[in-house]
Parts: C-alpha cells; structure tokens; sequence
C-alpha cells in the first residue's frame, strides 16, 4: 500500500471533481472534500468531509485549520469554474500553497478582462465590428462571458425578438471571432456580457 504523502483539499466533490479526486488518492494523498451536497459522488472516495458550500472560502479555511489532521495539506484544486476557482485561489494563498493568483483568476474569469490582458502582452484578439451587421445571422446562441454550466445561455430566432432582447441592455460591443460563422457580443453591463455564436443549422 502506497505510504500517504499528506492532504489534497478538493473544492467540490460533484461528478465533474471525481477524476481530480481519484488522482490524487491514486498519488497517494488523502483527500479532504468540500461540498454542500451530501450526494456528491467524490465525497464517498474522500477521507475528510466538509459539508459547506464551495463559496463559503472563509467557512472552509477555519473548518479545515480546526481539524486535527495527521499530516500537512499540500495541495488544493478544482475542475470547476467561476466562485470555486476563487475560494481554491483564496485557501491556497492562506496556506502558502501553489495555485492561480486571485488576480489571475479574475482575469481567466472574464472574457472582457482576459481580452484586455492579452492585448497588452500583444496576443491577437477579436476585432470590433458594427453590431447591425448580426440582424440576417439568425439562429444564434449567446453565452455570458462570467457564469458556469448552462447558465444564462439563450437562443435568438428571429430579429423581433432579437431587438426586443437589446432594448433591456444597455452598450453592446460586437466582435468578430477568429473562426467561421461565430460572433461574439460584448455588453457593457458586466453581468450581461456575453456571446454570441452562430447556430450551424444556419448554414
């Protein structure tokens, strides 16, 4: 039996963590798993349960510097996306671990931020272009730059309800994405900047 080298703090134990948990057991770590879903299949595999949700980053660092652990926790990760990737950056930053900086997750976490950045380090991106030029692209799907899963994605028939749906915002930014038949739309408002990409049934 492979001697255990330590703890690896999973934030989250969904079925998307499992793959992330299973590593680390299979390296020899125990696993110490965070999640608010007592069905959650990685909490099955883990040696330590923390019933929170993977949000509550100053919750789960007091819980897990309260318990007596036997060894030292020497990693921390997460395969999911948006607030989780800021309470892994958080912890691993208040016990002196490896990870993502917290500014480096807001960046990666923001499509508008991440185009900025890049752009400054001289990375192509996207060029601007006249939003008038989307009312004959139909369908299309537009996609929140911030967000996880599913998440306020919305498919767009028709101009009416196309127009209909720009009426409620505000600034709209379009650009053209280096790729077929895609589009991206920008909104100034950063809750409801998002994407929009042409539906391949369109031809």
């Amino acid at each position: 039996m492979m001697k255990e080298k330590g703890y690896f703090l999973s934030i989250g134990a969904g079925p998307n963590q499992v793959p992330l948990i299973s590593a680390a057991i299979g390296l020899g770590y125990s696993v110490i798993a965070v999640d608010r879903n007592n069905h959650a299949p990685g909490l099955s595999m883990s040696s330590l349960r923390i019933m929170e949700s993977v949000t509550e980053y100053r919750k789960i660092l007091k819980t897990v510097s309260e318990i007596p652990l036997q060894g030292k926790i020497v990693g921390v990760g997460t395969r999911s996306y948006g607030k989780a990737t800021y309470t892994a950056s958080y912890i691993a930053d208040k016990l002196k671990l490896r990870y993502a900086s917290l500014e480096s997750v807001e960046i990666c976490s923001d499509k508008n931020l991440l185009k900025e950045t890049a752009k400054k380090i001289g990375i192509l991106t996207p060029e601007n272009y006249d939003i008038s030029t989307l009312k004959n692209q139909f369908p299309f799907v537009y996609k929140p730059s911030q967000g996880s899963g599913k998440e306020g994605i919305r498919t767009f028939h028709d101009p009416k309800e196309w127009e209909s749906f720009l009426k409620s915002k505000k600034k709209i930014l379009a650009q053209r994405l280096p790729y077929p038949k895609r589009r991206r739309m920008k909104n100034g408002s950063q809750k409801n900047t998002f994407r929009v990409l042409k539906s391949p049934s369109a031809g």
